[in-house]
């Protein structure tokens, strides 16, 4: 049985999803976005995901269970970032300076997850002590946000190394999920993110950053700085 993390690191997780999400608002409505619409698409999203996480149903993650997780999860991330309206006003009018400080979440993330690891948790892999150095992509947008709009290059480098380093940690985390394509054999097993509250991690913060990272390209593009 894969424990709960303490109470501190479970609060401290809810808090950050909870500023992640208010962040998001904020940006779409200074970008003169749907920030309405945003607002109640995520509050019930996130209540969704929530109860699916609370009902139990996918505690075990057998096979296809996990796809619960992730289909919808990436349909709605990449519709939101190519699609509709509010990624349409970011690309276009948000500052590339909040667009990269977006991903400063990134920094305290890596660090709740490692707290999780040392509690037994989360897989080691998973963390900056293993496979995953996703922290560097925060700690990078936190320097970098300031400076972005005077070296767009500089942007671009950092935007194709942490949209790598996420894909890398997502690798790692389904491969050490139970099922036939498990990599990582050691205890404990990817399990807790099926689980509510952190159902979140993978159905939201990472569907942030993913997010995040095409729309960067896309402000990248109408700047005239990518081909």
């Amino acid at each position: 049985m894969v424990p709960d993390p303490s109470l501190p690191l479970e609060l401290g997780f809810i808090a950050l999803v909870a500023a992640v999400a208010v962040a998001i608002v904020a940006l779409v409505h200074r970008a003169r976005g749907p920030s309405g619409s945003v607002a109640i698409g995520m509050a019930v999203y996130l209540a969704a995901y929530y109860g699916l996480g609370a009902s139990g149903l996918i505690d075990d993650a057998a096979p296809p269970k996990p796809l619960l997780l992730l289909v919808p999860a990436l349909t709605t991330s990449l519709w939101f970032a190519l699609r509709s309206r509010a990624g349409e006003a970011l690309a276009v009018r948000a500052p590339i300076a909040a667009l990269v400080g977006l991903h400063v979440f990134r920094l305290p993330l890596e660090l709740l997850m490692h707290a999780w690891s040392r509690e037994g948790a989360l897989p080691p892999q998973m963390t900056f002590a293993g496979q995953n150095w996703d922290i560097v992509t925060g700690a990078l947008a936190l320097v970098l946000a300031p400076f972005a709009a005077r070296s767009r290059t500089a942007v671009l480098i950092w935007n194709i190394v942490g949209l790598a380093l996420l894909l890398n940690i997502v690798t790692v985390a389904i491969t050490s999920i139970p099922g036939p394509l498990r990599l990582f054999m050691n205890d404990p097993p990817n399990l807790l993110v099926m689980r509510a509250p952190y159902i979140w991690l993978p159905t939201f913060l990472v569907q942030v950053a993913l997010a995040g990272h095409i729309l960067v390209f896309r402000a990248l593009r109408r700047a005239q700085v990518l081909p």
